[in-house]
């Protein structure tokens, strides 16, 4: 990629243990080749986690990285549709219980953002708080060839994007920002955040897509929850990204489980250096 490309643009939302992002950051300084920027959405405010959310902004100024706040909407609240209306979306203790919905806001917030600022332009990334690269990425290298890049994600009468680790060629998807991240199914049915997408996917037969795929880590302990996985690509077993999994606490995992996942995942990251372990609260 050369020195004028458009920088890559990540996106990501994050709602708790923000320290994980400095593990995110210098993931990306390490592996992206050519030019990148990184913006967060501090979903933690709306949830009234205030003290997280200072915690994010904070850690934010300190990489220069820019951090946006998502907001309550009616009107777009008014989109996730019948059944995910009626749960009442916007009580903080039922986002806390239901992070997919939490998430599936966000997105769908910061989403619409974007659009509206005409950053879904050049390549775009979309990752979970606790996804790292794990080997180089020149995305103008990744994804000729193919519009998008994702795990998919498999429900009944639909296929979708999993916004844990999804890579868009924006330049050749001039309706991207039609793309949706609520989690309603059909009939009302209530699938994990990104279910919606399917839409944009049958919209875009022609779309090329290359198909990533998640795998436990291997020397991960059978008695571990959530374990670590790596995202790997259609063209062999190298891992692309290290996924922490549950990274944000939302699985009440104990403090002797996290300390197991931070070593897994150190183990594997060539830029380990450069942070430093999880605080245990």
């Amino acid at each position: 990629m050369s020195d004028t490309a458009a920088p890559t643009l990540f996106v990501t939302v994050c709602f708790a243990r923000p320290e994980l992002l400095r593990w995110q950051h210098a993931s990306l300084a390490h592996h992206v080749r050519g030019p990148w920027r990184l913006i967060v959405y501090d979903n933690a405010r709306i949830l009234r986690h205030t003290r997280t959310s200072e915690r994010l902004r904070a850690l934010c100024s300190e990489l220069g990285v820019e951090c946006r706040e998502v907001r309550r909407e009616a009107a777009l609240e008014a989109t996730a549709g019948q059944r995910v209306f009626r749960r009442r979306l916007f009580r903080p203790w039922h986002l806390w219980a239901n992070p997919s919905l939490s998430h599936a806001f966000a997105l769908t917030w910061a989403w619409r953002e974007l659009a509206a600022r005409g950053e879904l332009a050049g390549t775009v990334g979309v990752l979970d708080s606790d996804m790292f690269l794990a080997r180089d990425l020149d995305p103008g290298e990744w994804l000729p060839g193919h519009e998008l890049a994702f795990v998919p994600q498999h429900a009944p009468e639909r296929t979708y994007v999993w916004p844990g680790f999804a890579l868009f060629a924006a330049e050749r998807l001039p309706r991207l920002r039609e793309l949706e991240w609520w989690l309603d199914g059909p009939g009302g049915s209530v699938f994990d955040a990104g279910a919606r997408s399917h839409r944009f996917l049958r919209a875009h037969p022609a779309a090329r897509t290359r198909w990533l795929r998640p795998r436990r880590f291997a020397e991960a302990p059978e008695s571990l929850r959530a374990a670590p996985e790596e995202i790997l690509g259609p063209e062999g077993d190298e891992p692309l990204a290290l996924h922490f999994r549950c990274g944000s606490g939302w699985d009440r995992a104990s403090r002797e489980e996290i300390f197991v996942k931070q070593e897994l995942v150190l183990r594997r990251a060539a830029w380990r250096e450069r942070v430093t372990p999880l605080p245990f609260e």
